[in-house]
């Protein structure tokens, strides 16, 4: 009976080796199924951020893309408006340079119908003084007189006007 009974040993032994290779083989079914989700799991993951973060790329490149016409746009508006402005500067300069031309012309065709009208009053003192004789060229000479020096207080009062018809 030592043989069967070692016969059985080793077959309950066995069957024991049996049970604990298929409760192994079992186990390791299930931790590499959980193993595989957890991968697929994380590769989707991964798969989603790489997604999202591609999405986010290109918006922020359009976005950047956008930004970057803002900045051209302002950029030629600030150089049109300085453009603009210095053609308004310009233009101003120059209508004001013909309103000065403008006023020293008609000063000056004035200054000359006041020295035709002075010459004139001369003719007629000297006029009025041959017909009354001698007695009034003491007047004659003070009317001379005068004359020059409105001529000298015109003069000081206006440089600028000859010289600047000079520059």
């Amino acid at each position: 009976m030592d043989m069967s009974n070692g016969h059985r040993t080793l077959s309950q032994h066995l069957n024991d080796l049996k049970k604990e290779n298929f409760s192994l083989k079992l186990r390791i079914y299930f931790l590499e199924e959980r193993i595989q989700q957890k991968y697929e799991d994380s590769s989707d993951h991964v798969y989603r951020t790489n997604i999202e973060l591609k999405v986010e790329v290109e918006s922020l490149k359009q976005e950047l893309q956008e930004k970057q016409d803002l900045l051209d746009k302002a950029l030629t508006t600030a150089e049109s408006l300085s453009s603009h402005n210095e053609a308004e500067l310009q233009r101003r300069c120059e209508e004001r340079q013909q309103e000065i031309d403008h006023m020293q012309e008609l000063l000056e065709t004035k200054i000359q119908l006041l020295q035709e009208e002075v010459q004139l009053a001369r003719g007629e003192a000297e006029r009025m003084a041959s017909l009354t004789g001698s007695s009034s060229q003491p007047l004659l000479e003070d009317m001379e007189d005068s004359q020059e020096e409105e001529n000298l207080q015109t003069q000081s009062h206006h440089p600028a006007s000859h010289t600047y018809r000079d520059r």
